[in-house]
């Protein structure tokens, strides 16, 4: 057990506290800009500009969204509908693609895990198949991490490249959406997948029509904290225009 300084390929730059359990105690401190590029400042013109709200999603906003609903776990573990996952939340589809991943041995001498190594733990977190365990405790049974910083990567490569592209191709006017309603979209779309959003077809009718507070009643899903539902829930709700 210790403490290492990960700089990080996102910007991201901060003592991190790594468990032998493979967690992390926090998350580190964003970078603010828009998504995918480098923090720049901003010079605001006129009144108008300053009293207008902004409409684009950040990396700072994400990350601070995802570190709410979604846990660091290093190590492979299965979610609740026992899918084989790592990092923040990502699901792992076939053993391959696992295997494609810079897995390091846990414990000294370290170094890289082979491929048998990683089908060793995705077996081994397998055999506990709805047993509902916590995600922390998958950590006695496997003996491999993803570094951090390779974690982090892989959610922002995500974002960028699956879901923010996804987002707009299912909604129209995704560009002009309020930011509210974004961050309440994008968490459902990682939560539920972009095919699992896609069956949220009453909510998704009205938020073509822009009905936020109709959204808002619409957006419960099943199998997650009530908390993360009540937050989704909120920001819809926020995205309706001030009277």
């Amino acid at each position: 057990m210790g403490t290492s300084r990960i700089p990080g390929p996102l910007g991201w730059n901060d003592t991190l506290l790594d468990l032998d359990d493979g967690t992390l105690m926090r998350w580190a401190m964003p970078v603010p800009g828009p998504v995918g590029t480098a923090a720049t400042p901003t010079v605001v013109a006129t009144s108008t500009a300053a009293k207008a709200q902004p409409t684009e999603l950040t990396w700072s906003q994400i990350k601070d969204d995802m570190q709410s609903h979604e846990a660091l776990i290093l190590h492979l573990y299965l979610d609740s509908v026992n899918k084989v996952t790592v990092g923040v939340g990502n699901m792992l589809p076939t053993l391959a693609a696992a295997q494609a991943l810079a897995f390091v041995k846990r414990k000294a001498p370290g170094g890289a895990a082979t491929a048998d190594e990683i089908k060793a733990d995705w077996d081994a977190v397998n055999e506990h198949a709805g047993k509902n365990l916590a995600a922390r405790s998958y950590a006695k049974y496997t003996a491999l991490n993803l570094p951090a910083d390779v974690c982090r990567a892989m959610l922002k490569t995500r974002i960028e490249h699956e879901y923010i592209p996804g987002l707009k191709r299912a909604y129209k006017d995704w560009d002009q959406y309020p930011l509210p309603a974004k961050r309440a979209l994008l968490d459902m779309a990682y939560n539920l997948g972009l095919k699992g959003l896609s069956k949220f077809k009453t909510m998704n009718g009205h938020v073509d029509k822009l009905a936020w507070d109709k959204a808002a009643d619409a957006c419960e899903r099943k199998g997650i904290p009530k908390e993360r539902n009540s937050w989704t829930r909120a920001r819809f709700q926020e995205a309706m225009p001030a009277k």
